[in-house]
C-alpha cells in the first residue's frame, strides 16, 4: 500500500489543505502549531474510523475557525489498484465512498467501510465507542504520533502490529520454519481433548472419571477415619475410666484431708495477725506528727539559707545596675555629640549643592542658547540652498517641457515597429531574385532598361529580361504571391514606423533613442533634486541635541528646531520646503527671547562664576559642554555624599533612640531591684526574730530528726514482723479453702457419675470389634488409592507430554525472532553505533517481546536506554516489521513519523537519515513530519512546508 495524495477540509486548523506524496521519502515541515499532528491524526482516523462514528475522536477533528463538516479525501494504491477514499465525518449522518480508478467502480456506506477494512488488513472499521480503546493500536507499528516515538510498539500486544500476517510473511520468506505440521496440530489437539475429559481451566472437571476416583478415595478415607475414631473413642474411654478411678482415690485419700489441715492452721494465723495489725496502726499514728514537726523546722532552715543567698545576689545586682547607669549617661552624651556632627556635615553638603544648582541651570541655558544659534545658522543655510534648488528645478522643468514626450513603453513600441520592418525585409530579400550580367555580345535589357555587366539587380516582382531584339524572357521570382504580400507588408510597416517617428520630430530610431536618453538625463537630474541636502551640518544638528538641565534644575528644556534634513530624511523641495524652513526660523525666535530673559535674571550668578574662573564663560556649545558635564558630575557627587550623610544621620538617630529605650528599661529595673532586696531583708529579719539565731534553728532540726529516726525504726520493726507472717489475708485464705473443699466434694460426685458413663461407653463400643472395623476400612482405602493413582498417572503423563510438546514449539520461536532481530540490526547499522546485537523473543500467546540491545558486553532493555536511543531502536523495529509485512501489501507500506527524532543528537540525525534511506531503497514509503527542516535539508524525495497557524494543532 502506498499513499498518493490527500485533501483536508475544515479539519481543525486546516481550511483546505492539499498534499501529494512521493513513493520514497516525504518531508513535511512546519513550525509548532502549523497542523502537522492534525494531518497525521486525520489520515489515521480516515483509514480506521467509520465516517458515521461519534464521540471525542470525531469531535477532535472539527475546526473552531472554519465553518463546515470535516472532510478528508485520500488517494492510495493497494491490491494492484488505485483507490480514492472520501469520508465526511458528520456523526450518524457521516458519508463514505471508495472508488477504484481503473475499474470505474464506486462503493459507498457500509460496503465501502468493509472494502476499506479488507484493503488495509483489519477486521472492521471502528465506531465511536471503540475509538478510545482500539484506535491507538491500529497500525501502531507504522503510525508514530507525536510524543510516542520512544515507545516500544511490542508492549501493546499482538493486535497492535498485525502479528498473524507478520508470522505468515516470515514463514513465506523462508526466514522461519513452519511451527506445526497438521499431524503436530492433531497430536496437540488430542492431548488437549484427553486432558479436557478430566480438567477445565479452573481445575478438575465435575463427574469426570478422575473426579469419581477422587470421590471414591475420599469416601474410603472417611470410612477409615470413622473406624479409627471409634477405635480411638474406645481407647480413650478405657483410659478415661482408669484415670477416673485414680482421681477418685487421690481425692478421697489425699486432697480432702489436706484441705482440713490447712483450714485449722489458717484460723490460728488469723488471730496472731490481727493483734500485730493493731500495734502497727497505733505506731503509724504516732509517727506522722513527728515527721510533720521535723519537716516544718527543716523548711524554715532552708528558707533562711535561700533568703541569705538571694540578699547577697540582690546586693551585687544593685551595684551592677548603678555602675551601668553611670556608663549609660556617658554613652548618651557621646551619641549626642556624634549626632550633632552628622547634622552639621549634612547641612554643609546641602549648602554646597544649593550654591551649585543655579550655576548648573545657567550653563544649561547658555548651552541651549549656543545650540539655538547653530540651528538658526543651519536653517538659514538650508533656506538659501532650497532657493537655489528651486531655480535649478524650474530650469530643468522648462528644458523637459521643450522635449516631446517619450516614455519607456513608447520607446519599446518604436523598437518593435523597426524590428518588424527589418524582419519583413529580411524575408523579402530571402525570396527575391538577384540578376547579374556577367558578359554579353548584344544589348541586354531589364524591364526595358539596359543592364550593364557586373551590376547586380535584386528583384522581388515579375520582371522581363530582353536579349537583343529577338529574345524576351518573363521571370517570376520565387515565392509567387507571397513575395508580393511581403512587399506590401514591408511598405505598410515602413509607413507605420515613419508615422510613429513623425510626432517626435526625428527620422530614425537612433535619433529617437538619443531623444529618450536626453529626456531620461533631465528626469534623473530633476528627480535627484528631491533628495538634495544643504551643504551645512548633518542630520538633526541642534534640534536632536536639545540641552537638558542637570540634577535639581527642574524640567528638561530644548530648542524648537527644524526637522532633520540629512540624506536619510525625505526632504521636499520647492516653495513648500522654503515656506517650512522660514516657519521653523520664526519658531526659534520666541525661544531665543525666553533664553535672553532667563540669562538676564542669572547675571549675578554668571558674574560670580566668571570671577571664580577669572575669565568669561565661552559662547559656543563645544566649549560649554565640558563645563556643564564637570559641574553635573560635581553635583552628582554632592548628591551621593548628601544621601550617604542622610543615611548616616538616620542611623545615628536610630542608635540614640535604641540606646535611650534600653536605658529607660534599665532605669525601671533599678528601683525594682532595691525594693526586692528590702523585701527579702525584711523576711529574713522576721524569720530570725522567731529564733535566736541560725545555729539554734539548726540544733532544733537535728533534735527533730533524731526523734523521727527513733519512731521510724520502731515502725519498721513492726512491719518486718507483719511481713514475716505473710501478705495474704487470713479471712480471704479461709474463704478460699472453704471454696476448695466444696469444689472437691462436688468433683467427687462428678467423678463418680463420669466413672459410670465411661464404663457404659466401653461396654457399648466393645460390642462390635473396633480393631476389625479399622482393618476392613484400611483395605478398602488401599483399593481406592490404587485406582485413583493409576488414573492420575495417566492424566499427569498426558499433561507432561503436552508441556513437552509446547516447550518444543516454544524452542522454535527463534525461527521467528532471529530473522526479525537481524532485520532490526540491519536498520541500526547506518547509525554507526559500533558492535551491536539485537535480542528478541517470541511466544505464541503474547507474540514478540523482550526487545534488548547489546552495547559493549551487556544487554539493555528498551526502557533502560536513553531517550534518543529508544526513539532510534523503536524506529528500526518499525522499519523491520514494515519490511517483513511489505510483500503482503503490494511490496510497499507507508510509515509516518511525527517529530519522531526530537531527542536525537545532530550527529545521530545523519545516521537516522541513512537508516530511512535504506528503508526507501527496500521499497517502503516514509513520511517524516518535523519542525526542524534544516536538519533534513536536501534529503527527501519530496518536501513541502505547512504555513504557520495561530491555533494549536
Amino acid at each position: 500500500m502506498r499513499l498518493l495524495h490527500c485533501q483536508l477540509q475544515n479539519v481543525r486548523v486546516h481550511g483546505d489543505l492539499r498534499l501529494s506524496f512521493a513513493p520514497g521519502l516525504n518531508l513535511i515541515a512546519g513550525p509548532n502549531e502549523a497542523g502537522k499532528s492534525t494531518l497525521v491524526e486525520a489520515l489515521h482516523r480516515t483509514l480506521f474510523l467509520k465516517a458515521s462514528a461519534t464521540g471525542p475522536a470525531v469531535e477532535a477533528l472539527r475546526s473552531s475557525r472554519h465553518l463546515g463538516i470535516p472532510l478528508v479525501q485520500l488517494g492510495f494504491e493497494a491490491r494492484g489498484e488505485r483507490w480514492l477514499l472520501r469520508k465526511r465525518f458528520s456523526g450518524a449522518n457521516g458519508q463514505v465512498s471508495l472508488a477504484a480508478e481503473s475499474a470505474g467502480r464506486t462503493v459507498q456506506g457500509p460496503v465501502a467501510e468493509e472494502e476499506l477494512a479488507r484493503l488495509v488488513g483489519v477486521a472492521e472499521m471502528l465506531g465511536g465507542r471503540q475509538a478510545n480503546s482500539l484506535l491507538p493500536s491500529r497500525w501502531a507499528h507504522l503510525w508514530v504520533f507525536q510524543g510516542s516515538a520512544g515507545d516500544n510498539p511490542l508492549l501493546a500486544g499482538k493486535a497492535s502490529y498485525d502479528a498473524d500476517t507478520l508470522l505468515d510473511q516470515l514463514e513465506r520468506s523462508g526466514g522461519a520454519a513452519v511451527q506445526q505440521s497438521p499431524r503436530d496440530q492433531l497430536v496437540q489437539q488430542r492431548l488437549q481433548e484427553a486432558l479436557a475429559e478430566n480438567y477445565t481451566s479452573r481445575g478438575l472437571r465435575k463427574h469426570a472419571p478422575l473426579w469419581q476416583r477422587e470421590a471414591e478415595l475420599r469416601a474410603a478415607g472417611q470410612a477409615l477415619d470413622v473406624a479409627l475414631e471409634r477405635l480411638q473413642a474406645y481407647e480413650q474411654a478405657a483410659e478415661r475410666l482408669a484415670a477416673l478411678e485414680t482421681r477418685l482415690e487421690q481425692l478421697q485419700g489425699r486432697d480432702l484431708p489436706a484441705l482440713l489441715d490447712r483450714q485449722r492452721q489458717l484460723r490460728e494465723d488469723a488471730e496472731t495477725l490481727s493483734r500485730l495489725d493493731q500495734r502497727i496502726h497505733l505506731a503509724q499514728k504516732e509517727l506522722e506528727p513527728i515527721r510533720m514537726r521535723h519537716s516544718a523546722v527543716q523548711e524554715l532552715l532552708r528558707e533562711g539559707d535561700a533568703l541569705n543567698g538571694q540578699i547577697h545576689a540582690g546586693q551585687q545586682r544593685l551595684l551592677d545596675l548603678e555602675g551601668a547607669e553611670q556608663q549609660a549617661q556617658q554613652r548618651e552624651r557621646q551619641l549626642l555629640v556624634a549626632l550633632e556632627e552628622q547634622r552639621r556635615g549634612r547641612d554643609q553638603l546641602a549648602a554646597q549643592r544649593q550654591l551649585l544648582e543655579p550655576r548648573q541651570q545657567l550653563l544649561a541655558d547658555l548651552l541651549e542658547q549656543a545650540r539655538l544659534a547653530e540651528d538658526r545658522q543651519r536653517l538659514s543655510a538650508a533656506l538659501q540652498h532650497q532657493r537655489q534648488l528651486l531655480v535649478t528645478r524650474q530650469d530643468l522643468e522648462r528644458q523637459l517641457a521643450a522635449l516631446p514626450p517619450l516614455d519607456r513603453a513608447g520607446m519599446q513600441r518604436l523598437r518593435q515597429l523597426q524590428q518588424q520592418w527589418r524582419d519583413t525585409r529580411t524575408r523579402q530579400e530571402a525570396l527575391a531574385a538577384e540578376v547579374t550580367l556577367l558578359r554579353a555580345d548584344q544589348p541586354v535589357r531589364l524591364n526595358g532598361e539596359a543592364l550593364a555587366p557586373g551590376e547586380p539587380r535584386l528583384l522581388s516582382a515579375l520582371f522581363e529580361l530582353g536579349v537583343g531584339d529577338g529574345v524576351a524572357v518573363r521571370i517570376r521570382p520565387g515565392g509567387g504571391q507571397a513575395l508580393g504580400d511581403l512587399d506590401q507588408q514591408c511598405q505598410r510597416q515602413e509607413a507605420a514606423l515613419a508615422q510613429a517617428l513623425a510626432p517626435l520630430g526625428v527620422a530614425s530610431l537612433e535619433q529617437a533613442e538619443g531623444l529618450r536618453e536626453r529626456r531620461s538625463q533631465l528626469e534623473q537630474r530633476l528627480a535627484s533634486l528631491g533628495g538634495a541636502v544643504p551643504p551645512t551640518a548633518g542630520p538633526g544638528a541642534g534640534s536632536a541635541r536639545g540641552s537638558s538641565a542637570g540634577p535639581g534644575n527642574g524640567p528638561r528644556t530644548g530648542s524648537t528646531a527644524a526637522p532633520a534634513t540629512g540624506p536619510g530624511a525625505a526632504l521636499a523641495t520647492g516653495p513648500a520646503a522654503i515656506a517650512e524652513l522660514e516657519a521653523q526660523l520664526e519658531l526659534l525666535e520666541p525661544r531665543g527671547a525666553e533664553l535672553e530673559r532667563r540669562l538676564g535674571q542669572q547675571a549675578v550668578c554668571r558674574q560670580t562664576l566668571e570671577a571664580e574662573r577669572q575669565q568669561p564663560l565661552p559662547q559656543d556649545a563645544a566649549a560649554l559642554q565640558p563645563l556643564q558635564r564637570q559641574l553635573g558630575e560635581t553635583l552628582a557627587q554632592l548628591g551621593r555624599l548628601l544621601r550617604q550623610q542622610e543615611m548616616e544621620l538616620q542611623r545615628a538617630q536610630a542608635s540614640l533612640e535604641q540606646f535611650r529605650q534600653g536605658r529607660r528599661q534599665a532605669e525601671t529595673e533599678l528601683p525594682a531591684c532595691r525594693a526586692e532586696l528590702a523585701e527579702r531583708q525584711q523576711r529574713l529579719a522576721d524569720l530570725l526574730r522567731q529564733h535566736s539565731s541560725r545555729q539554734a534553728l539548726a540544733d532544733l532540726v537535728a533534735q527533730r530528726a533524731q526523734e523521727r529516726q527513733t519512731a521510724e525504726q520502731d515502725f519498721s520493726e513492726l512491719q518486718r514482723q507483719r511481713a514475716a507472717l505473710g501478705s495474704d489475708d487470713p479471712a480471704q485464705a479461709l474463704r478460699q479453702v472453704q471454696t476448695a473443699m466444696e469444689a472437691a466434694r462436688e468433683q467427687l460426685e462428678q467423678l463418680l457419675d463420669q466413672r459410670g458413663a465411661a464404663k457404659q461407653q466401653c461396654d457399648s463400643i466393645s460390642a462390635a470389634d473396633p480393631h476389625a472395623a479399622v482393618e476392613q476400612a484400611r483395605a478398602q482405602l488401599e483399593v481406592a488409592e490404587a485406582a485413583h493413582r493409576g488414573l492420575q498417572r495417566v492424566c499427569d503423563a498426558q499433561g507432561e507430554l503436552l508441556r513437552l510438546f509446547e516447550a518444543a514449539v516454544a524452542d522454535l520461536s527463534s525461527s521467528y525472532s532471529e530473522p526479525l532481530a537481524g532485520s532490526i540490526q540491519r536498520y541500526l547499522a547506518p547509525l554507526a553505533l559500533g558492535p551491536t546485537e539485537v535480542k528478541l523473543r517470541y511466544d505464541q500467546s503474547t507474540g514478540f517481546h523482550g526487545l534488548e540491545l547489546r552495547r559493549g558486553s551487556d544487554f539493555f532493555g528498551h526502557d533502560q536506554l536513553s531517550g534518543g536511543m529508544r526513539e532510534q531502536l523503536a524506529a528500526a523495529l518499525r522499519l523491520a516489521m514494515a519490511d517483513v509485512l511489505r510483500p503482503a501489501h503490494d511490496g510497499c507500506l507507508p510509515l509516518v513519523f511525527d517529530d519522531a527524532f526530537a531527542n536525537a543528537d545532530p550527529e545521530r540525525i545523519e545516521g537516522v537519515k541513512r537508516m530511512l534511506a535504506v528503508a526507501v531503497e527496500r521499497g517502503l514509503q516514509v513520511i517524516l513530519l518535523t519542525c526542524d527542516p534544516a536538519s533534513y535539508a536536501g534529503f527527501a524525495d519530496h518536501s513541502l512546508e505547512l504555513p504557520s497557524s495561530v491555533e494549536p494543532s
